[in-house]
This record gives structure tokens, sequence and C-alpha cells, in this order.
């Protein structure tokens, strides 16, 4: 049986990750609040537009479109 090394944030953890970044906190602040490297939260910043939905992966709104 093989362990999972790595649990993706939640989706509230990345609205609130990048809304710390927004309101003028550092990236840097931001990133070791939330536990993120510095291109993963820039990633999600341009991704973001203003709702919890848009952070949402593109696997998942793919296989809620599926089912």
């Amino acid at each position: 049986m093989t362990s999972i090394s790595y649990y993706p944030h939640s989706l509230n953890t990345k609205y609130y990750a990048v809304l710390l970044y927004i309101n003028e906190n550092s990236i840097s602040f931001a990133c070791r609040k939330y536990k993120c490297f510095k291109e993963t939260l820039m990633r999600r910043n341009k991704k973001i537009d203003g709702t919890k939905d848009s952070l949402i992966d593109n696997l998942i709104k793919l296989y809620q479109n599926i089912v």
C-alpha cells in the first residue's frame, strides 16, 4: 500500500491565500502563512475572478460536466 505524500490545498485555503495577497500583504507573508510556493500563488492570482469557483481545478470541472 502506498502512502500519499501530497495533500492538495482546499478551495478555502486557495481563496484566502489569494485574498491575503490582494489585500496589500506581501507575497512572502502569504506564502509562509498558507505554505505554498510563490509561483502557485501567482498562478491562482491570475486565475481568480472574485469567486471561489474560479479556483476549482480544470479536471474537477471536467468531471462535474460528465456526471
